[in-house]
């Protein structure tokens, strides 16, 4: 009986630690990918923090009107992104340059 319920212990301990491993895992995956704000649709901005359908649809026609963004901090010219919303999303962005 002490065996099985060491055995028990242990089984749930591993567990537990499967668990908490797999979901820092998850989550550091989560941070390592960037969006593209030269081809992010409307959508896609809003998973943004602080970008609304209204926000991201200004981003998407700046971009149409002005061409692709040289810089993540160009996205401030857009009205309604200030330095605020810029600070929450700068480590989620990225641009690519097509060539």
């Amino acid at each position: 009986m002490k065996v099985r319920r060491t055995l028990l212990s242990a089984s749930l301990v591993v567990m537990v630690m499967l668990l908490i491993t797999s979901v820092g895992l998850a989550e550091s995956e989560g941070t390592t990918q960037l969006l593209d704000i030269n081809h992010a649709s409307v959508e896609e901005l809003c998973v943004l923090k602080g970008i609304s359908k209204v926000k991201a649809s200004a981003i998407v026609e700046y971009r149409k009107a002005k061409g692709p963004f040289e810089s993540i901090e160009d996205i401030m010219n857009v009205k309604g992104i200030g330095e605020k919303t810029f600070e929450n999303i700068k480590d989620h962005i990225t641009v690519t340059k097509e060539h």
